[in-house]
């Protein structure tokens, strides 16, 4: 990803070399992502809208984002990624990693088919954020589903959560809460 990345910043310095990009150059350079398909010509097109609509920068508000990009890729964990990461807001992120460990250490559970589309998830996550730190929170949830709370084979032994652990508790039994 971060080659990828890098090579895209250094080929495409700024959203008008991004907006009239060679699709093919594009697309060699995120053939290894396995992103090839549809983000090169979707890259383009947010780059033309940021250049069209926002005059190259980031708008005010992430449902601006939201609104003007959606359907090419970008939904609510994009826009509060970009302003969180760029702008420093306490926004939730929620992913793969964050939902796990939502379920997994505090129970939450959802009858959405997708837990991404649950707002409980959303609000939740918000509200663990303190305040000045959602980018330090974010990072470190995804770090940490990387490498503790991982999808197989989790390391509960190694977890400083594990004593407020739901899905460590119906593991072992614990029951001294």
């Amino acid at each position: 990803m971060i080659p990828a990345y890098k090579e895209v910043l250094n080929e495409y310095p700024s959203f008008k070399d991004l907006a009239t990009a060679d699709e093919r150059s594009l697309t060699k350079i995120m053939l290894p992502l396995g992103i090839y398909r549809t983000r090169p010509t979707q890259l383009k097109t947010i780059a033309r809208i940021f250049l069209e609509r926002f005059k190259g920068k980031l708008p005010d508000e992430p449902e601006t984002l939201l609104s003007n990009l959606r359907g090419l890729g970008v939904g609510r964990y994009i826009a509060n990624a970009v302003f969180c990461l760029v702008k420093g807001e306490d926004l939730p992120m929620l992913d793969a990693n964050s939902i796990r460990i939502l379920q997994r250490v505090f129970g939450l559970a959802t009858a959405k088919k997708r837990p991404r589309d649950d707002p409980r998830f959303w609000d939740f996550l918000a509200s663990l954020i303190p305040t000045g730190k959602g980018r330090n929170l974010n990072l470190g949830l995804i770090d940490f589903g990387a490498l503790v709370c991982t999808a197989r084979n989790p390391r509960c032994e190694l977890c400083p959560l594990n004593a407020i652990c739901v899905y460590y508790e119906s593991l072992n039994g614990v029951n001294d809460k």
